[in-house]
This record gives C-alpha cells, sequence and structure tokens, in this order.
C-alpha cells in the first residue's frame, strides 16, 4: 500500500475521530513532526504504531484493513471464520482430553 494513500486516510480519520495530532503522535509515543512525516508519506507507520492508533481511536478491524492495507473485509465473514476457528479448538481440546 502505497505510503502516501496510508497518510490521508489516517488523517481523515485524524478529522473524524476529532482528536489532534498531538494527542495522537504522544498517544503513539512519537513527535508530531515524526506524525506529519508518515501523514505525508515519507515514512511509514510501523506495526506497533498501527496497533496503538487502533486501541487508542476504537478502530473496528474492517478500518484497519482498509486505511493501513488497502483491503476490505466482510465482517460477517469474519465472524464466521472466528466461529470456525473456535469450533476447531474446541473440538481439538475435547480430543485430547479422551486420550
Amino acid at each position: 500500500m502505497d505510503p502516501k494513500e496510508v497518510g490521508k486516510r489516517v488523517e481523515k480519520l485524524i478529522e473524524e475521530a476529532n482528536i489532534s495530532k498531538e494527542e495522537l503522535a504522544n498517544e503513539i509515543g512519537i513527535t508530531v513532526e515524526e506524525l506529519e512525516e508518515k501523514l505525508v508519506g515519507k515514512e511509514e507507520f510501523y506495526v506497533g504504531e498501527v496497533i496503538v492508533i487502533t486501541e487508542a481511536m476504537n478502530l473496528s478491524v474492517e478500518t484497519v484493513a482498509r486505511v493501513f492495507f488497502g483491503m476490505e473485509v466482510d465482517e460477517k465473514k469474519l465472524r464466521e471464520h472466528k466461529s470456525d476457528d473456535s469450533n476447531a479448538t474446541s473440538n481439538t481440546t475435547s480430543d485430547s482430553m479422551n486420550v
């Protein structure tokens, strides 16, 4: 994903969340200047920074996928997948208990 596009999308999130760049930079643990460089695409966001932004702004998986990776996520399919994983884990756990 193009860092400039990611920066534009993050900047839009900042505006929609009605928080300042200073507040977000402080949450991430970087300077406002470093955040600005990321917003204009000179630097990319690190994974840890994406996680902090996700938590600080209470972003959904769909939003993170769209903003940082340019992907669309079908929330219904995601829930179904999680449910399938839970069932597989439960079956594995119960199988191992019967040994």
